[in-house]
């Protein structure tokens, strides 16, 4: 019966709109969100005059409180929701006009709770399989994957269980930061990627982010105000609240 129930969640589940084809031809490009407004219900306004903007290279976090629309602006920015005005634009252009496989191929998301695969270490680390050991020895180091491989019965080929159930919650974030940097978009995005580590750890990440880089447009979604020391500027939204370093 969960099995049913699963199945049929996933036939009710929508369509993605998926009708755009022109190309992205800057990575990272200039990213702008433009007088948005988003309600999910028609009496359940989320979003209102939403502007912001990312340039190429930029740091830039998202910060606010439960249910401030941090969550809601980066499903808007991957083409997960469409605004219900305004427009979300990629160097000038209505991203609902370009190829959704080629948009999404700028992004790399390391998510709270990341999808985890039946399998080990490595294989959730590396899903293409085709990252040299040097790349893999430097994203695995980076991350700080490797600082708890080491106490692992197998190592990287430790088997971590259904949805990394042999993992603690921490170990188990820290494995989508490697796939981030093995897949080198030039656009990365930190949806509360450090909420399970440990101070130490956060910091080393925040290093990472800040010094590693170089190049990358960064969004991080956040409540964890230390992690905004060294910004630019600060601009306070009615919805939410932006930094960019």
């Amino acid at each position: 019966m969960p099995s049913a129930r699963r199945l049929f969640q996933f036939l009710d589940t929508e369509t993605e709109w998926a009708s755009g084809k022109d190309m992205v031809e800057n990575r990272p490009p200039r990213l702008e969100f433009r007088d948005i407004q988003f309600r999910y219900e028609e009496n359940r306004l989320i979003l209102q005059g939403i502007n912001f903007t990312v340039e190429p290279g930029e740091k830039v976090a998202i910060i606010g409180q439960n249910g401030s629309g941090k969550s809601t602006i980066l499903n808007l920015l991957l083409r997960f929701y469409q605004p219900n005005a305004g427009h979300v634009l990629a160097d000038g252009k209505d991203v609902s006009s370009l190829s959704l496989e080629d948009y999404r191929s700028l992004f790399s998301v390391v998510s709270q709770e990341p999808y985890l695969f039946l399998g080990n270490i490595l294989q959730n680390v590396d899903l293409s399989e085709s990252a040299k050991a040097d790349e893999l020895e430097s994203a695995l180091k980076e991350s700080g994957v490797a600082s708890y491989i080491v106490r692992m019965p197998d190592g990287e080929k430790t088997q971590i269980g259904r949805d990394g159930a042999k993992l603690s919650g921490g170990e188990k974030q820290k494995l989508a930061v490697p796939r981030a940097l093995l897949k080198d978009a030039p656009v990365v995005i930190l949806d509360e990627a450090t909420s399970g580590f440990d101070i130490e750890s956060d910091a080393y990440l925040h290093d990472v982010i800040v010094n590693k880089m170089q190049g990358k447009s960064v969004v991080m979604i956040t409540h964890h105000y230390n992690n905004l020391e060294g910004a630019g500027k600060v601009n306070r939204l009615p919805s939410a609240s932006f930094a960019a370093c």
